[in-house]
């Protein structure tokens, strides 16, 4: 078997970590059967690809990581301003450079990242030369507006081809659902990431604690010398939708501390992870902000991990959700936003000390109601053109009724509305009553389980998500190459992945620039 694995770049981050855990993974069970005889990672820049290539061989004898070749061809890189590859040139180019005997693996080869290249993979697709795999992580159509539209003036026909040399491997359950019930149900496969289990720092809670009170306490006037660490182990983005995570956190009965351990340093979110730092230098949010910075051993992030008292996420959007699974090989209760992409996996998590929520409702005054109804209006109005009537009208519906449940929850609120909350929480003693009152049940929970003793799962986690699982998945999609499957339309494909994430749960106003 030859491998040729595209992605837009091998920086540090989500994609290339499932790339370097696949790839040791192809590396493990197929070479010693002589299965195996290349892999190239293509990919359209240069930086932290050497990197990557110690990742991946470390630990394999040198015949086995001369295996992996590296190519780079600038055209398949992000494309922001500049202007973009000549589609035609480049489906020529890389069907001269990748043979009919290579498998194509492409990494959210649809994204909106690259239009360029998604219509030259998608020319190479219409000839049926080559067996072709899209590994999709995320969806333009999930929240991705700009893109959505950029990839959309960009190609001939919808990014969703079919026939016997087309599969699809998506990495959560909702996504296989949401092309299954699009006309792909046969093309389609779950191919969950594989979850390696890090080794872990010897717990030092005292250690920890002495160190952030003496390195970290005047940056952080709101840290409570005693109270619980709850560890939101993420960069500072939008989606992570930390504000939330503040609030909690303030509005315990006992009130925690927050940790986030790093900054958000993309052009798109350094303004968000500065509005974050400054909540934390200001002292709106009980805890430490990125305290890995200091570089002090007893908070570099393995002993961070091992000594917190909790994790904690509340994320509005994720493609596989690795902070769940960490959790459980941390030994560490979890409090978290519940997100559909767990839908196949919540029977993992069974009876262990976890609190999910949808709902964390914050008293709605008239005008708070009638400004984020009238700014999801105006949202919705400027990307109508690329959503089903159907989608239109019910997103509508949805914003109109936000406060129909008694008070609004705070993730559909604007940012700078989050930040506003923060404030009421910190000096206005009515106003946090009220809120306690309204997520009486879901507080209780979350104290409770912040006591709990949490059990070891490392062997469940391998079970689902070791390097075993994983090559069973994947040799099952590569022996499905060459049989036939239904050719639903792509544009009848389009239209119901665009009606799956037509709904006001992925076009929250937190996306806003």
């Amino acid at each position: 078997m030859k491998i040729a694995l595209f992605h837009y770049h091998l920086k540090p981050g989500g994609v290339t970590d499932v790339i370097v855990y696949s790839v040791r993974a192809l590396l493990s069970h197929l070479n010693h059967l002589d299965q195996l005889e290349e892999i190239r990672l293509v990919t359209g820049v240069e930086d932290g690809i050497e990197r990557v290539l110690e990742r991946i061989r470390e630990g394999f004898e040198r015949r086995v990581g001369d295996i992996i070749r590296l190519d780079v061809l600038e055209e398949i890189g992000y494309v922001e301003n500049e202007r973009e590859p000549d589609s035609d040139q480049l489906a020529m180019r890389l069907i001269a450079r990748y043979d009919e005997d290579t498998l194509w693996w492409v990494h959210n080869y649809h994204l909106g990242k690259n239009p360029a290249f998604t219509a030259a993979l998608m020319k190479i697709a219409g000839s049926g030369t080559r067996d072709m795999l899209f590994h999709i992580h995320d969806f333009p159509e999930c929240g991705r507006s700009d893109n959505l539209e950029r990839l959309d003036s960009a190609i001939d026909e919808p990014p969703y081809p079919s026939g016997p040399r087309i599969r699809y491997a998506v990495i959560n359950e909702r996504d296989r659902r949401i092309l299954s019930d699009a006309g792909l149900s046969e093309s389609v496969s779950l191919l969950m990431n594989p979850v390696p289990l890090s080794p872990t720092a010897a717990a030092d809670p005292i250690g920890m604690r002495e160190a952030l009170e003496e390195l970290c306490f005047d940056d952080n006037p709101g840290y409570i010398p005693g109270a619980p660490i709850l560890l939101y182990p993420v960069r500072a983005i939008r989606r992570k939708n930390i504000l939330e995570a503040a609030l909690l956190v303030r509005l315990l009965d006992e009130p925690a501390n927050l940790i986030v351990t790093l900054p958000g340093v993309s052009e798109q979110e350094k303004a968000y992870s500065d509005l974050i730092s400054a909540a934390y230098k200001e002292g709106l949010i009980s805890g430490i902000w990125c305290p890995e910075a200091t570089g002090d051993d007893r908070l570099n992030y393995p002993r961070l991990a091992s000594s917190c008292d909790a994790v904690i996420s509340t994320s509005v959007q994720e493609g596989f959700g690795y902070l769940f699974l960490n959790a459980l090989h941390w030994q560490k209760p979890l409090l978290a936003r519940y997100l559909d992409i767990l839908d196949g996996v919540l029977d993992l998590f069974g009876d262990y000390p976890r609190r999910f929520w949808a709902d964390f409702r914050i008293p709605a005054t008239p005008e708070l109601t009638r400004k984020t109804q009238n700014a999801y209006f105006d949202k919705i109005r400027k990307i109508e053109s690329s959503l089903p009537d159907k989608s239109v009208k019910s997103i509508n519906s949805a914003a109109s009724k936000l406060t129909a449940g008694g008070g609004i929850d705070v993730s559909y609120l604007k940012v700078e509305d989050q930040l506003e909350i923060l404030i009421k929480a910190r000096d206005d003693t009515g106003w946090v009553e009220e809120t306690r009152l309204l997520n009486r049940e879901l507080l209780d929970s979350a104290g409770r389980t912040l006591k709990a003793k949490a059990p070891g799962m490392d062997s469940t986690i391998e079970a689902h998500f070791g390097e075993g699982a994983y090559m069973r998945s994947f040799t099952s999609i590569i022996s499905s190459f060459g049989s036939k499957t239904p050719t639903p339309s792509p544009v009848k494909v389009r239209e119901s992945v665009r009606k799956a994430f037509g709904r006001i749960d992925y076009l929250r106003l937190l996306y806003n620039g």
